[in-house]
């Protein structure tokens, strides 16, 4: 391995380059001022700024000033801009931000990339720079107090490298799983000449945050182009690391090296063009012994009477089910790691992180199908969770629901009010819901589905017209800018596709789920699937009010049908618009397993007071399922 190479945390200007008078800006329009940008210097060791990573300033970077009020400005650097590679001279309007006391003026922040920089909070944009997204050069600085250069620091350490081969990608991970290599996002403090690094983000202002322990990237393997791996925070590899490198997602080859490794911010290692010799064929392992304790033979077995994409877990103790996809026999391939995405109660509070599952893992024998295994605390905590299979890559291959209810779950036909023997709760309540004079219980309000998909997202926590939703621990929902792939549903099981009355996927697909059939994305467990329409049956009427057992109570958010009587609450749901929650306590919408050959589908849209039943509701909402008996 080649000697480290070290970059200078430096903020002085070249004493060559060009020297801006400290009353330039006094005379300047209000608000417009012009500053040196000066990418941070590198060792003078170095033979070339050309050949070790990004270590200059390009045509289009766009830089980032921030302050209060919570405004910001982004800037593009020109080509007229740049004085010389390492140095910019910058004309910015920053009139947004001066209602900033011009006497502390390292308030006013400085980032780069602007593409993946954010506020750490809705009301403070100053003095802190929050980045979204691992392994990317992040630079962060301030103002000098004579308002005339931006002094810039590095934020991530750097090992560079070259290699050739059929590769595009690779996984940068530390030998012995304990090392932190990075955070999916990553708060800094430069405003002074002590630069702060709030790598971990533990207190209650800033959130929790996982530690990110394998880092991907693409990669040129070209044998002469330097590809960069950036670790924000001081990354102590004592056991060495490994690179993998992959072609379309497959491991090819490895290379990896004991010899311990300690990166600081500002920091690279080069290791040169790696040898063609040291390069390893990779093997995929045959075994892999779960780390969490589960003794394999002796766990209770969810999927021995069928797989499912939902698991029901009624007693505390390990558990285990196979590694195929939902309601299937296709045995995932490559699972490299375990991940419990979300944990949930269904109120407003969020549990604390591994309260409802302690752990999860995957346990793999030689000439054995791999199985999922997970173990619930001592004291069974009735909550929900959403388990993760992951590949090499740190990519999603499979989800899958683990439902612990508070109170046992009953079935009946109430009356055949829905064609099939029915749960006595929607998917994901923890009780079934009651119809009395008090207000209903949240938690029986369960989890939101949009059409076709496998996967949950938190139910309402409140009775309002735009109620509170469930609080998650270890994870959060998040909005997509529109549609996604069906791959990327799969992928990323936390992320709402949506086009408003329309669908959630690009393509849409009307057999996700099918009609009195189970498909491979059906949410429900196994035994149970998705209820089919039948317009001969009394809840899926359009005139409620003249079928047995109907009843309605809109204030106290419940409604009932059938003899014996069921209990439904009026759960709301999540609109077509994207993760906006709608009137909990006053509607609910049912889905069903038809469809109807374009973005719509069918369920039932029951409204206090109206009992109303909107037939084709857009795909890309979320409601709820209650599911019926195969």
């Amino acid at each position: 391995m080649k000697k480290y190479i070290g970059i200078l945390l430096t903020a002085l200007l070249f004493a060559s380059c060009e020297k801006f008078e400290p009353n330039q800006n006094e005379v300047r329009n209000p608000g417009i001022y012009t500053f040196s940008l000066e990418f941070p210097s590198m060792d003078n060791t170095k033979v070339s700024v050309d050949a070790d990573g990004k270590t200059q300033w390009e045509v289009g970077d766009q830089i980032v000033f921030s302050g209060r009020p919570t405004a910001k400005v982004v800037h593009t650097l020109t080509a007229e801009e740049l004085t010389n590679p390492r140095l910019a001279k910058i004309t910015v309007d920053l009139s947004p931000l001066t209602t900033e006391d011009e006497s502390t003026p390292h308030k006013w922040n400085v980032a780069y990339p602007a593409e993946i920089w954010s506020p750490y909070s809705s009301s403070h944009m100053y003095g802190r720079s929050r980045f979204e997204g691992t392994n990317r050069l992040l630079l962060a600085g301030y103002v000098s107090d004579d308002m005339t250069s931006i002094v810039m620091n590095h934020v991530t350490a750097s090992i560079l490298f070259k290699v050739s081969g059929d590769f595009d990608s690779y996984i940068f991970f530390g030998n012995g799983g304990t090392e932190v290599l990075g955070y999916e996002k990553y708060l800094v403090e430069i405003n002074s000449s002590s630069p702060s690094y709030l790598a971990k983000l533990g207190a209650a202002t800033y959130g929790t945050l996982d530690p990110v322990t394998k880092l991907t990237g693409s990669v040129i393997a070209d044998g002469s182009t330097v590809n960069a791996i950036y670790i924000q925070n001081e990354a102590d590899l004592s056991s060495g690391f490994t690179i993998q490198f992959l072609e379309s997602g497959v491991i090819k080859k490895v290379i990896s090296t004991n010899t311990p490794l300690t990166l600081t911010h500002g920091h690279a290692v080069n290791l040169g063009a790696l040898p063609a010799a040291a390069l390893k064929d990779y093997v995929a392992p045959t075994t892999h012994d779960n780390e969490i304790g589960v003794t394999v033979a002796s766990a209770t077995d969810l999927s021995a009477s069928a797989s499912a994409n939902s698991y029901i877990v009624s007693a505390a103790g390990d558990y285990k089910f196979k590694a195929v996809k939902g309601n299937s026999s296709i045995a995932l391939s490559g699972i490299n790691k375990v991940d419990i995405l979300w944990e949930t109660v269904n109120t407003t509070t969020a549990p604390e992180v591994n309260s409802v599952i302690a752990a999860a893992d995957y346990d793999l024998q030689d000439g054995e199908d791999a199985v999922i295994v997970f173990k619930t605390p001592a004291t069974l905590k009735p909550g929900n969770a959403l388990i993760a299979a992951k590949g090499a890559a740190g990519k999603i291959l499979w989800s899958w629901h683990i439902w612990i209810p508070e109170t046992v779950i009953s079935t009946n036909t109430y009356g055949d009010i829905m064609g099939a023997v029915a749960m006595d709760r929607n998917l994901g309540a923890l009780v079934a819901a009651t119809a009395g004079t008090s207000p209903v219980d949240v938690t029986s309000f369960g989890l939101l589905y949009q059409w076709g998909r496998k996967d949950p997202f938190p139910g309402a926590a409140s009775l309002a017209s735009s109620p509170s939703s469930a609080a998650l621990a270890g994870g959060s929902i998040t909005k997509a800018a529109g549609v996604i792939t069906l791959e990327e549903s799969i992928a990323n099981p936390t992320l709402m596709g949506y086009t408003a009355n329309g669908d959630w996927i690009d393509v849409s697909d009307d057999n996700l789920w099918k009609n009195a059939e189970r498909t491979i994305y059906d949410p429900c467990p196994a035994g149970y699937r998705v209820p089919a329409r039948d317009n001969s049956k009394d809840f899926w009427s359009s005139d409620l009010s003249a079928k047995t057992g109907w009843a309605e109570d809109g204030t106290n958010g419940w409604f009932t049908l059938g003899n014996p009587v069921a209990v439904f609450p009026f759960a709301g749901y999540i609109d077509d618009d994207g993760l906006s929650y709608k009137y909990a306590g006053s509607r609910a919408m049912y889905w069903t397993s038809h469809r109807s050959g374009s973005v719509t589908s069918y369920g039932a849209d029951i409204r206090a007071g109206s009992r109303h039943q909107l037939s084709s509701p857009a795909r890309s909402r979320a409601g709820s399922v209650r599911c019926v008996a195969e």
